[in-house]
């Protein structure tokens, strides 16, 4: 068998050839991966979910309900969704079933080709399957020996899986409508955009900035989403703390100046009145 054998007679005797590559593919950072089962404690239970990320939830097992911006999505095995930053959403669970979920939330910073999966259901196929294997292996390789060659394989094998995603929209997405305290509407979700961004933004500035008075958008945001907007901002650095304290090596004082808190002191406060448990223990939790 003679060397490069695999290359094409056409290109052998055209060494000026090149492609005309147009497209954005995803660039993803900050991967991180877990899963989810029902029925769970839920850490927190006020309403609906919001994430300054991207997540994508994948149906592993059984049959369950997400609520996303009004709609309840049905998702089967091997279905999936991707909710983007912003969007308020919940889990709902069918009475006396069991369902198993895989959450991928990440940062992306090119976004255009993850545009038209917005509120679609994806129905992973045989080459989202496969490559959805590749990510996870490689992910966990990742996890074990923490390498600079070992996470760009994580990133390059779920930048592949995501560039796949738009060919696995499913024409009819099995969902249903909601209405009422269920529904976010446009003006309360660019809320939860603008506080998620901007950590130390007055709320009465976002009120100021969309032409709503405070009280009458205080009352809108509780209504809809379950929440005061201060426990928004609460919950946000709750989240970002719990993240911190398992998936990096900062210490507890360096997290809490990270997230805006005067002192450890107070960040220790914070955490424990929110979770129950001091910054350390809940590290200590993480790592086992």
């Amino acid at each position: 068998m003679k060397k490069y054998s695999f290359i094409p007679e056409e290109a052998k005797n055209d060494s000026l050839q090149s492609l005309d590559l147009t497209a954005c593919p995803p660039h993803p950072t900050h991967i991180l991966v877990f899963k989810r089962s029902e029925p769970e404690r839920n850490l927190f239970p006020q309403g609906l979910n919001i994430h300054k990320s991207y997540v994508l939830w994948i149906c592993l097992k059984g049959r369950g309900r997400l609520l996303l911006d009004s709609v309840s999505y049905i998702l089967s095995e091997g279905d999936a969704i991707l909710v983007f930053p912003g969007q308020g959403h919940l889990r709902l669970v069918f009475e006396n079933e069991h369902v198993e979920w895989l959450l991928i939330r990440f940062d992306a910073e090119s976004t255009e080709m993850l545009a038209p999966l917005q509120k679609k259901c994806l129905r992973l196929d045989r080459i989202g399957e496969k490559r959805l294997s590749e990510f996870m292996d490689s992910y966990r390789n990742a996890r074990k020996q923490e390498t600079p060659s070992n996470g760009s394989e994580a990133l390059l094998r779920f930048a592949l899986l995501l560039n796949h995603l738009p060919d696995c929209i499913t024409e009819s997405s099995p969902s249903e409508p909601l209405s009422g305290k269920s529904q976010l509407s446009a003006c309360v979700a660019e809320v939860c955009k603008i506080m998620i961004q901007y950590r130390n933004i007055p709320f009465e500035k976002v009120a100021r900035k969309l032409g709503v008075s405070p009280g009458h958008l205080r009352h809108l945001f509780k209504e809809q989403t379950g929440k005061t907007p201060g426990y928004l901002k609460q919950e946000s650095r709750l989240r970002n703390a719990i993240h911190l304290l398992a998936h990096s090596e900062m210490t507890i004082t360096e997290i809490g100046e990270a997230l805006g808190f005067k002192s450890v002191y107070s960040f220790s406060r914070f955490f424990k009145k929110m979770m129950g448990i001091s910054p350390r223990a809940c590290r200590k939790k993480e790592l086992r």
